[in-house]
């Protein structure tokens, strides 16, 4: 903590003293009209003779002697301003921004602002009027007011967006699949096997600047159907700044309770990474252990014994959940250059636990019956850590060439214990109980070199560029199960395990590098009195991914009692070959012979695009134009290798697309801040590594093994939307939008249809889905009681359909007659809903807000024959945070989430109403205190 405090004094100092007996003077110059910044804008102190020009964002910064200056900014063709005895005082920055008229339209009076960071809703209300596609989005601001942990929780406050398990976004109800989701303008990977994007719970509230999720697609955007979301980290401030915060907090399920599950970990979890307990013991690493006992029992005694006997789950009490976060920023002078500087670091750790919740398995019989196959009461503990760090470097060349190096490093570890225990319903019905723990570690880093570069003496002409490496890891190291058949002799519980359950030990390791390197050129051409402006770039991004999974199976030979404890089981005395024994317990697995569990996989996508925006009148506007992307997919299981730059293949798993992406999108401004949108555009969603492998994963919470499809191809979609959008006020607004996808045979995960419990994916049935979207902002100043609150609601609506598949249809009418032959997209809500109540008192130093969440009922699992599909039932999410400003830079803050305790629950109804559960839990009300200090 010394050298923390060391570093962040001397970082200060550097900060401070650059100054000197001078001050800066910085600001950013925006078009009045139209909100664009203006570049070459002259910025001068004539009483010195002191000058500056503002480069392409709009900004600049003047260095100047303490005292007070007359400021004079102007630009060619608008109208000159000039600010009397403005004060800079020495060591400080003060901030000037300006709005410039166009000299025809004249000026009544100079308009000074706070400066305009992306992080304010009024930012991101800007960024909404003046986008040449339809967007919505989310500031810093807005996700600290609302006490949003991190860019998962937040996204569910976007108009239209879900989140599914509180990781994964959905927009417009459309699934992962048809999401694309960048960093700072590139693109990031997904690594969960299960989805087909990033987990945006490894983004914390204190990197991020804004959220901008884009709904209608432009050629300059890699192609996407149901939305973009960029997520924009923090940039450097304008003037030195530190922030520091903490907080700690409980559940009211997991601390207080000592029927916390949890085991015994690792020296490093709480750093969210194993320290290699988890490891496969290096003598068995790569050796086949058959079941036919080909080595002597005493070689087998030496494996067995190497692995650890860690298997057991244990009540125990959760610590409480802990939130520390860390930043700052500035601006200074490097080798006579201006460079800005950003740190930021986090910290998070959190319990979670359910009692009594169901993992539940049925077959409808006809309209009115069911067969019951699992029947489990499931008791889950988890114990989740993430932190991240975040370095961000922006030198300025010139004022017109910026370079900046951005560094983003998460990493996550969360260990899970299960205990469940009932029936297993099915040819041999037995009592069971079973244990299973998991350790899931992820990880995320992120380099990222950009460019920005302009031309005034080329009429304008700019290069953007950027060039990102990301590598990503995934592992579940030494996932364990034990399940255990339970008679009772004597009013005496006895064990055994089964032949067709055996106990298990999964080793998953999984990591994926994606390089995404893109140039854009903005050209403006004059077509007489107008401009338009041409557009053109190409992207090229390349990602190779690595999945490996060693699988040890427990075995035994003679009888092996225990007394229901795993541990015991393994017991060292009752191992193959303790003191010579020829019966007992050992370890067998098959992985350097058959490798079906693993696979490699690359994918490239070649994009170049043309796109045109041009202004028909003041109103009217146009941005049109096709982009060309060409994707090459190679797959293949593990025995293969890798030759050059392609995949030597065993089997089937490549694909090579050619498509061409045409889009329109027209904005009229019908009077001052009302915009009418229309768009249309073609746009695809490509199928996951995980998904085209022709490997198996067996996905232990539901007890099913997942089977990629080689076959599968890639979807299709086109889109209509049409959006009236009115920005009365600053921070307030009114929109309506109604859209229209027409997707061409979507990927889907569906039950295959055999009586074995297998999952697959297939390209299924066109479908078409139809779209309403509301949203309300208003600040309720109408009277002195309510002027201080604002209030903001947003309604999605969306009806899909899609048809059957025959094959199931015919099997289903067979037992019942009006089985329906249509049915909604695979995970599309019927409806979302997000509103918000905030209060927010400058004056005090007060500010709190409710806010609510909602969403449809859908479907999570296509079923087999005649049994309905399995649904995810609404949830009602109710949070609430306060926060209140002592002692002029100290914060303390309270907040409550899941204030309705809402019930997670996925179920299967019948004809007659029935309703039977499939997956049920409450994970509890949430609570949280924290202090924050910023200068």
């Amino acid at each position: 903590m010394r050298r923390v405090g060391f570093l962040a004094f001397y970082l200060s100092f550097i900060f401070i003293s650059s100054f000197g007996q001078k001050g800066y003077l910085r600001g950013k110059i925006i078009d009045e009209s139209t909100g664009e910044a203006l570049t070459g804008v002259t910025i001068v102190a004539p009483s010195i003779n002191a000058g500056t020009i503002s480069d392409f964002d709009g900004n600049y910064s003047l260095n100047l002697p303490a005292g007070r200056h007359d400021i004079m900014i102007s630009y060619i063709s608008y109208t000159a301003q000039n600010q009397p005895d403005v004060e800079i005082k020495s060591g400080n920055v003060t901030i000037l921004n300006a709005n410039l008229a166009q000299t025809s339209l004249g000026i009544e009076e100079v308009v000074v602002t706070a400066k305009l960071r992306k992080r304010t809703e009024a930012a991101i209300q800007i960024q909404q009027r003046r986008a040449p596609v339809v967007l919505d989005g989310i500031s810093s601001d807005q996700i600290s007011r609302l006490g949003d942990s991190d860019a998962a929780s937040a996204l569910k406050r976007v108009t239209g967006v879900s989140v599914q398990d509180g990781k994964y976004v959905y927009v417009r109800g459309l699934s992962d699949r048809y999401m694309k989701v960048t960093l700072n303008g590139a693109e990031v990977p997904g690594l969960d096997p299960n989805y087909n994007t990033v987990q945006m719970d490894l983004f914390p509230g204190n990197v991020v600047e804004n959220i901008m999720v884009m709904k209608t697609y432009s050629p300059d955007m890699p192609g996407f159907t149901g939305g973009l979301v960029d997520v924009s980290t923090r940039t450097f401030p304008e003037k030195f700044s530190l922030q520091v915060s903490a907080s700690t907090g409980f559940n009211s399920n997991a601390h207080f309770n000592d029927n916390f599950l949890s085991y015994k970990g690792s020296s490093t979890d709480w750093l969210g990474f194993d320290d290699g307990l988890r490891s496969i013991p290096s003598n068995v690493k790569e050796l086949s252990l058959p079941a036919g006992l080909s080595s002597t029992a005493a070689e087998h005694y030496g494996y067995t014994k190497s692995f650890n006997k860690i298997f057991d789950v244990e009540k125990t009490k959760a610590k409480l959940n802990k939130n520390y976060s860390f930043s700052m920023g500035g601006q200074t002078k490097f080798l006579g250059k201006s460079i800005g500087l950003l740190g930021a670091l986090s910290y998070q750790t959190e319990s979670d636990f359910y009692e009594n919740g169901r993992l539940d398995e049925y077959d409808a019989l006809d309209e009115s019956t069911v067969a019951g196959h699992n029947l489990l009461a499931e008791d889950k503990g988890s114990k989740n850590v993430i932190w991240s760090a975040l370095v961000s470097a922006n030198l300025k060349l010139n004022q017109m060439n910026k370079i900046s190096l951005n560094y983003l490093r998460n990493q996550n570890g969360q260990k899970i214990a299960r205990f469940m225990e009932g029936y297993t319903v099915r040819s041999d019905n037995y009592a069971l109980e079973s244990v299973s723990i998991e350790y899931l570690e992820r990880s995320l880093s992120a380099w990222q070199f950009i460019g920005k570069h302009a031309f005034p003496s080329l009429n304008g002409v700019s290069i953007d560029w950027i060039s990102s490496y990301t590598f990503s890891t995934q592992n579940e190291p030494d996932i364990r199960f034990f399940t255990m058949e339970v008679d009772s002799i004597d009013g005496k519980k006895v064990y055994s395990t089964r032949s067709n359950r055996k106990p298990e030990r999964r080793y998953r390791e999984m990591w994926e590098y994606n390089w995404n390197n893109k140039l854009d050129i903005l050209i403006p051409v004059k077509l007489g009195e107008k401009v338009l402006k041409l557009k053109t770039g190409v992207n090229i991004l390349e990602k190779f991914r690595n999945s490996d999974e060693n699988r040890f199976t427990i075995n035994r030979r003679g009888s092996a009692d225990f007394n229901g404890m795993p541990s015991d089981y393994l017991r060292d005395e009752v191992l193959l070959g303790y003191e010579g024994s020829a019966t007992g317990v050992y370890y067998d697995n098959d992985y350097p012979t058959n490798r079906y569990l693993s696979f490699q996989g690359k994918d490239i996508v070649y994009s170049s695009y043309l796109m045109a925006d041009i202004k028909f009148t003041e109103k009217l506007r146009m941005v049109t134009g096709v982009r060309v992307e060409k994707g090459e997919m190679y797959i293949g299981n593990k025995v293969d290798t890798v030759s050059g730059d392609k995949l030597s293949l065993f089997g089937e798993g490549n694909s090579n697309d050619l498509d061409y992406l045409p889009s329109v999108n027209l904005t009229f401004e019908a009077v001052d801040k009302m915009n009418f949108r229309l768009a249309y555009s073609r746009s695809l969603g490509r199928p996951a590594f995980r998904e085209r492998a022709p490997y198996e994963f067996y996905e232990y919470t539901e007890g099913v093994s997942i089977v990629g499809n080689p076959d599968l191809k890639r979807v299709l979609a086109d889109n209509m939307d049409f959006r009236w959008e009115y920005f009365f006020n600053s921070g307030e607004m009114i929109s309506a939008s109604l859209f229209y996808k027409k997707i061409y045979k979507p990927i889907e995960r569906y039950q295959a249809q055999t009586t074995s419990n297998i999952s697959t994916y297939r390209n299924g049935n066109d479908a078409d889905l139809y779209g309403l979207e509301l949203e309300l902002r208003k600040k309720l100043d109408f009277s002195k009681l309510t002027r201080d609150f604002t209030f903001g609601v947003n309604l999605t609506f969306v009806r899909s359909e899609t048809l059957v598949d025959s094959a199931r249809l015919e099997l289903a009418r067979s037992i019942v007659p009006d089985f329906p032959d249509k049915r909604p997209l695979f995970s599309q809500a019927p409806y979302i809903v997000n509103s918000f109540l905030s209060y927010n008192n400058a004056k005090l130093g007060l500010q709190y807000n409710l806010a609510f969440n909602i969403e449809g009922p859908k479907i999570v699992i296509i079923s087999k024959f005649q049994t309905p599909d399995v649904y995810q039932r609404p949830m009602s999410l109710l949070n609430f945070n306060i926060s209140k400003i002592v002692f002029k830079d100290f914060e303390l803050s309270f907040s409550v989430k899941n204030i309705l305790d809402a019930e997670f629950k996925q179920t299967i109804i019948l004809e007659n109403g029935a309703e039977y559960p499939f997956r049920k839990n409450k994970s509890g009300r949430t609570f949280s205190f924290g202090i924050s200090y910023r200068i």
